[in-house]
């Protein structure tokens, strides 16, 4: 609630609109009531700055300063209309003087801005294409949007206490305390994981400083990092530096490639836009020709609908189509990676050094640095092209790659690379996808070869005739009227040694009411089994918030049969969710059974499981139980504000309240389907734990259950790499006065703009309507004088802590 000047004037003069109020009086040049302060101007449709104004309270009378307005325009303006501009007043000019002058020029009441109509010199008017941005902005306005606070942090807190029985001897019991921490100072963030148990003790698992470059799309990371890695690449876990441009850099930038659609609109027209079947915006379009650009495209067909009405009601659509490719780049754009540092390894690996001497931070390396990464271009809409490269002293690998899409001929993917390890001739290995949505039928095939001794990274690594060389597979899935999918695959594998492994799948399956059922058959030969078998499963979901499953599994393999049921509850409310589970199985080499139950909230999630094995269980688990209870928490902070909540993803945003509006129970987003929270506590303010479900939307935060008077807040925000923001809500005006004021012989003052004075001399302005009724927002505690214009007479009213919206039946001018 914001106390300046020019936002109480607009909220004072937006108040007098509602109420109707007119005024009298022809000048303002005495008037000690005047409001002087800048209006919003547009000229032909477009903003162009401010001009000051001086007005009545109500409206009644608007004066420009014509030398303002002159300097604006001046250069705008068409030859033949600038004498007109030059010969304008200096001094404050009421519209309606304006208007006789010539200009068409008037007070826009709904938006409160001046509205002026002129020629334009031709080099000023937009007679080409307009664009329309459905996607990400090229120009991101970071002043419309919260800042991000100077220090932050927060940490992921998950304890686990379990106690295991095996094969008749004494239970265990284990404690272990899992911490996922960051730090964020000034966008620097240190982050890492850390975990304690009762046998090890403490270990820092993760250490890494991160650093974001939003305006370049580049991120620096420095410490222990994993390679990023493209197509046929190896990933490494390395201590080192790792420079990426990313496009998750900035979360409102969703989709690099770009599409439009071009339309011509021969009049004023209400457009709605529908990206594959949700409304993405709705536009009001002066008459004209527009491109739409850079909507949303997800993986696969994509369509886009624009619904036209136009003024005079005519209605007409348009639709377009395009092909979007989850590794698709728009021409011109550009991705890369470049990691470069020493894989970590551990104490047993040959000639490895330790690099820090404490137990809990304990890192071993190898010897010899690696360097990796790779670069992606789009050559064009619907062509990107690809290169990667990874190496050490003794090894290399070099790879190229190319991805299209169209919606003819779907989307492909082709990858080639070379793998050569020191004193050998190397190996080289390609990669075919395709995948393409044919008259309803979904097809994807893959394809993959690697020569023998193309996974080796190190000389003294050993080239096995059991290593894959190649693997085939293909899938053909189809829906049916909604109700019934079925799909079919096939996957044909084959060694070195010259062995086949191949496996056929068929599944079907259809909903019949609250029951679905699905029945999978399957093959499956090598070159020392034939196994053919399947299993038929029911869903049934006899209530809502209830579910219960059965399997049974038929296979001529021993030990291949079993029959299993499980029954899940499911109970999720605004701010707490409750799921339990039981599960049972019994097959040829024995039964078990297993159960859990979970509950969360805003603050902190808990979860208890138990298993029983009787017997075994295909030889691997032993007979015994095992129970075990997991409490997940999270506590955030940012700028000197400390929030809980269950658990926080990334960039996050704590609600701290003025100390006068600690008795209040805040919502974020109430009554909207999405984040809901609500808080009393005096102590912890409550936190926004994923800024990522805002990036293109705003939080709003409101009382509830209250009679506070309180706008609605709302919040935009560019979520930084786990970064906090810190929302100051409320300040000391949170009182609000209702009542009718009357001069001392009864009559009503209506129609007046009045005035609270406090004791330091502040004031405060409002409106009465016809019978006198007022209403004042916005005070603190204290002691207030009431004048009206034109007359003494002055009444007494005094604000007390407490209730916050007082109703006073009537206060009479003395």
């Amino acid at each position: 609630m914001s106390r300046r000047p020019i936002v109480r004037a607009i909220a004072t003069i937006a108040l007098a609109l509602a109420l109707g109020i007119t005024s009298e009086g022809a000048s303002l040049e005495e008037d000690d009531n005047a409001l002087s302060f800048p209006f919003e101007i547009e000229i032909n449709g477009k903003s162009h700055g401010e001009v000051v104004a001086r007005t009545t309270a109500t409206l009644d009378i608007v004066e420009l300063q014509g030398s303002d307005l002159r300097e604006l325009v001046v250069d705008f303006v068409s030859l033949d209309f600038l004498p007109l501009i030059e010969s304008l007043p200096d001094d404050f000019t009421s519209l309606e003087t304006l208007r006789e002058l010539g200009l068409e020029i008037h007070l826009d009441l709904e938006r409160l801005v001046i509205a002026l109509q002129i020629q334009e010199r031709t080099k000023n008017a937009d007679t080409g294409p307009r664009s329309i941005q459905l996607g990400y902005q090229r120009q991101i306005n970071y002043d419309g949007h919260e800042p991000q606070a100077r220090f932050s942090g927060y940490a992921n807190l998950r304890f686990r206490s379990q106690r295991s029985q095996r094969d008749g001897l004494d239970g265990e019991l284990e404690h272990s305390l899992g911490i996922d921490h960051v730090l964020n100072l000034s966008g620097y963030a240190l982050e890492g994981e850390s975990l304690w148990n009762e046998q090890d003790g403490f270990s820092l698992r993760d250490l890494r400083l991160v650093r974001d470059f939003p305006n370049k799309l580049l991120r620096l990371s420095v410490g222990d990092i994993s390679t990023p890695i493209n197509d046929l690449q190896r990933g490494f876990q390395l201590v080192g530096a790792s420079l990426s441009k990313e496009f998750g850099i900035q979360p409102y930038r969703t989709f690099t490639p770009t599409s439009s659609a071009s339309f011509r609109l021969e009049e004023s027209a209400t457009v709605n836009v529908k990206v594959n079947g949700r409304l993405a915006r709705t536009l009001q379009l002066d008459a004209g020709d527009y491109s739409i650009e850079e909507f949303k495209l997800a993986a696969g067909p994509n369509t886009m609908e624009l619904e036209i009405q136009t003024d005079s009601g005519l209605h007409d659509s348009l639709n377009v189509s395009e092909f979007g490719a989850l590794h698709l780049l728009d021409s011109g754009v550009s991705t890369y990676s470049l990691s470069m540092g020493f894989p970590r390894a551990s104490e047993s690996t040959p000639d490895a050094t330790r690099l820090t001497s404490v137990d809990w931070f304990e890192r071993y390396i190898e010897k010899e640095p690696l360097l990796s990464g790779y670069y992606k271009k789009g050559l064009s809409n619907q062509f990107t092209g690809t290169i990667d490269f990874q190496g050490s002293a003794d090894w290399n690998r070099l790879g190229v790659g190319v991805y299209t899409a169209s919606e003819r001929f779907g989307s492909l993917n082709l990858s080639l690379s070379h793998n050569r390890v020191s004193q050998s001739k190397g190996a080289i290995s390609s990669r075919l996808t395709w995948n393409r949505d044919l008259f309803g039928y979904g097809i994807s095939l893959s394809s993959l070869y690697s020569g023998i001794g193309y996974s080796q990274f190190q000389s003294d690594q050993q080239a096995s005739e059991r290593d894959l060389r190649s693997t085939h597979s293909l899938t053909i899935s189809k829906l049916f009227r909604e109700k019934l999918n079925a799909s079919i695959s096939y996957l044909q594998q084959t060694r070195h040694d010259g062995s086949r492994r191949q496996t056929t799948t068929a599944r079907i399956g259809r909903r019949f009411g609250p029951v679905y059922a699905s029945l999978s058959l399957r093959s499956n030969r090598d070159d020392r089994s034939d196994e053919h078998g399947g299993f038929l499963s029911l869903t049934w979901n006899p209530a809502r918030k209830w579910r219960a499953r059965s399997l049974a599994r038929y296979s001529n393999v021993e030990t291949g049969n079993s029959l299993s049921t499980s029954l899940d509850y499911s109970n999720r409310r605004a701010n707490s969710y409750l799921n339990a589970r039981i599960n049972a199985e019994k097959s040829e080499s024995g039964f078990d059974y297993d159960g859990s139950i979970t509950f969360e909230n805003e603050r902190f999630s808990a979860a208890f499981a138990h298993t029983e094995v009787y017997d075994t269980i295909d030889g691997f688990a032993n007979q015994g139980r095992s129970s075990s209870l997991t409490i997940r928490s999270a506590v955030a902070f940012a700028d000197g504000s400390i929030g809980f909540t269950r658990n926080i993803r990334d960039s996050f945003a704590i609600v701290d309240k003025h100390a006068a509006w600690g008795d209040e129970t805040l919502g974020i987003n109430p009554s909207v389907n999405g984040f809901e929270h609500y808080n009393k506590s005096r102590l912890f303010s409550p936190v926004l734990p994923n800024l990522r479900a805002y990036r293109e939307d705003v939080a709003t935060i409101q009382t509830v259950d209250s009679d506070l008077f309180l706008e609605r807040n709302d919040y935009y925000f560019f979520p930084g790499y786990r970064r906090g923001v810190r929302l100051e809500l409320g300040d000391d005006a949170i009182y609000s006065l209702r009542s009718t004021l009357t001069y001392s012989d009864g009559e009503p003052v209506k129609y007046k703009a009045i005035l609270f004075v406090r004791e330091d001399g502040e004031s405060f302005s409002t409106f009465t309507n016809a019978v006198g009724r007022f209403l004042m927002s916005g005070l603190t505690t204290g002691r207030y004088r009431i004048q009206a214009p034109n007359t003494d007479e002055t009444a007494i009213v005094e604000i007390h802590e407490g209730e916050t919206l007082s109703f006073v039946p009537s206060i009479a001018l003395q």
